[in-house]
C-alpha cells in the first residue's frame, strides 16, 4: 500500500493483512467515483473551469454526508450544504482543490 504526503509524494505504508479486503473495497469505490467525475466534466456543456470541478468535488462529498461518513458526526440527520449555501472560505478550499488536481494530474484548462 502507499499514502501520499502532502506533496503528493507516495510512501510505503503497511496495513495488517485483515485491512486488504476493506481497503480494496474503498479502492473501487473511489475508482467509481473518479469515473463518475470524469462523466461529468465530459458532459460540461463548456470547457471545465476551475469553478465547475470545484462544485464537481464538492457535489461528490454528498453521499457520504448523508450516509454520515464524515471526519466529524453531527447529532441530528445529516444535511448537505448546497454550492450557494457554502460560505466563502468553503468554496475557496474547494478550487484550491480542483486546482491542485489539474497541476498533479498534469491538466490544462483551454
Amino acid at each position: 500500500m502507499f499514502k501520499c504526503d502532502r506533496m503528493g509524494k507516495a510512501n510505503r505504508i503497511l496495513v495488517q493483512q485483515s485491512e486488504v479486503p476493506e481497503l480494496k473495497e474503498q479502492i473501487k469505490k473511489l475508482e467509481a467515483e473518479a469515473v463518475a467525475l470524469n462523466s461529468k466534466l465530459l458532459k460540461l456543456e463548456k470547457e471545465p473551469n476551475i469553478e465547475d470541478l470545484a462544485k464537481l468535488f464538492h457535489e461528490s462529498g454528498r453521499e457520504a454526508v448523508m450516509n454520515g461518513k464524515v471526519l466529524m458526526k453531527m447529532e441530528g440527520k445529516p444535511s448537505f450544504k448546497e454550492w450557494d449555501e457554502l460560505p466563502e472560505d468553503a468554496r475557496e478550499g474547494r478550487r484550491i482543490q480542483a486546482r491542485f488536481f489539474l497541476a498533479k494530474c498534469n491538466i490544462s484548462l483551454k
